[in-house]
């Protein structure tokens, strides 16, 4: 079983420490619209693909053991599951553009 971690509403500031925890995944509660989608798909994910700081031992030990052409960030990218919880009128409003936003 892969855990996942539901965040308190409005703390973009816990994403990064669950993940780099070991949670598998990480939903947002109370997601309204698209912009609120896409910052928290940005600060789930490493560069290229977001903003998500790296984490202090990432270069060392067997996770750096990768396939050739992938770096330890593209897996974790790949791999951390990104849930945008709606739960407002306003976020069911807007769930089909909510769920087109990638990541």
């Amino acid at each position: 079983m892969v855990p996942y971690v539901r965040l308190p509403p409005n703390s973009p500031d816990f994403i990064n420490y669950v993940l780099n925890a070991g949670a598998g995944g990480v939903v947002m509660p109370h997601v309204q619209n698209v912009a609120q989608a896409e910052a928290f798909v940005r600060m789930a994910r490493f560069p290229p693909l977001g903003e998500r700081s790296y984490p202090p031992m990432a270069l060392f030990g067997r996770q750096t053991r990768t396939k050739p052409g992938q770096t330890v960030y593209d897996v974790w990218n790949q791999h951390a599951a990104v849930f945008c919880q709606i739960e407002d009128v306003e976020g069911v409003k807007n769930v089909e553009e909510i769920a087109k936003v990638p990541g």
